[in-house]
């Protein structure tokens, strides 16, 4: 709760520090060593989105889709893999334990999928865990919506205030201009040059 509502408050909220700090919050709660935040990048693969602890992986890198992270988000529901070697890929999983595989919110979600392992020799998580997983993912999912439509609410808010300005500055430049137009053509009383009175024309 306390960090849906730090998602949903913080004004002007990255994507990027967002899922920091839910793998921050996911990696100290949970007692792992290894969080990751990975949406679907197509062809089966997942795209790290954040990632902290031991084998950390960068943003940006691509990680080797698995049947287990697929079931995940198909049902959009959290499962144990006891072998990390069925979510990782082998060079980081030498220092991993069990992998915890949590989806983001709702079945299919944008928001993609949060990956806890345990240290090698932990014991692995348990039904309990899977459950409190479950509810932490189904909150942080709607938490992470409910911002980025805020942000997407700011953004057009931005940009309807920035075309009435526009607006106003049109009109305000048409104004000034034809006002020059009038005092230019009362400029013709003092002279009677056909020559200057077709300039001032």
């Amino acid at each position: 709760m306390e960090l849906s509502s730090r998602l949903i408050m913080t004004p002007h909220p990255e994507t990027e520090d967002n899922l920091d700090l839910v793998a921050e919050t996911a990696l100290r709660v949970s007692d792992s060593a290894l969080a990751v935040i990975a949406v679907p990048a197509g062809d089966g693969a997942l795209r790290c989105r954040a990632s902290l602890g031991v084998q950390g992986l960068q943003a940006g890198q691509e990680i080797t889709g698995s049947d287990e992270v697929s079931r995940v988000i198909e049902t959009g529901e959290s499962l144990v893999a006891r072998d990390p070697r069925l979510v990782f890929d082998d060079e980081v999983v030498e220092k991993l334990g069990s992998v915890l595989v949590c989806p983001l919110g709702h079945s299919n979600s944008e928001n993609g999928v949060l990956l806890l392992a345990r240290p090698v020799g932990a014991a692995a998580y348990n039904q309990a865990e899977i459950e409190s997983s479950s509810l932490f993912g189904s909150r942080i999912g709607l938490a992470l919506d409910l911002a980025r439509v805020h942000a997407l609410r700011e953004q057009n808010l931005l940009f309807t205030d920035r075309e009435r300005i526009a607006r106003d500055l049109h009109d305000l430049v048409i104004q000034r201009l034809f006002a020059s137009g009038l005092s230019i053509q009362s400029l013709r009383r003092y002279t009677l040059d056909p020559v200057a009175h077709e300039r001032i024309a």
